[in-house]
This record gives structure tokens, sequence and C-alpha cells, in this order.
């Protein structure tokens, strides 16, 4: 997908925000089953800033601080792994 117009893109996104806290058991059932990976971004529009990931690995998943290379990295990560299998 190629964003033509960021400016016009990003003013017509929601703001998911009145939704925090709804989704956290269902989140963590679905990472439970293990047949699921979930990537919680925060930040400006193209500028993450930090991340929380939720792979299923024991422990309790922490925000971590991050940039566009350490998310780039995480997912290619992830579609490598999941190409492997």
């Amino acid at each position: 997908m190629t964003i033509r117009d960021l400016k016009k893109y990003t003013e017509s996104l929601w703001d998911w925000g009145f939704l925090d806290g709804c989704f956290k058991r269902n989140f963590e059932a679905l990472v439970k089953t293990g047949l699921w990976t979930v990537l919680v971004m925060w930040g400006k529009p193209n500028e993450p800033e930090s991340y929380l990931l939720m792979d299923g690995r024991p422990g309790r998943p922490e925000i971590k601080s991050c940039d566009r290379t350490e998310i780039q990295f995480i997912v290619s990560t992830w579609f490598e792994i999941v190409d492997g299998r």
C-alpha cells in the first residue's frame, strides 16, 4: 500500500485510545494459543517510540523503547521464523 498524501491519511485515522484496556484479555488469550503474535506500538506517525510484543514466550511482556529500525527488525525476524516453519 502506498500512501500518497500522508497528512490526509493520518487525519483520517481513528484514535483508538478510547478502547484502551478493552482488548487485554483477548490479546492474551490469542497469544496463549501459540498461533498469534501481538505487536502494539506507541509514537507519532512513522516515529515509533515504544512497543509491547506478546509472542507467547514465558514471562511477562514489557513495554520497551524503540525506533523504526528496531520495529523493522522485529517484524522481519517474525516473518523469517514463520516462513521457516
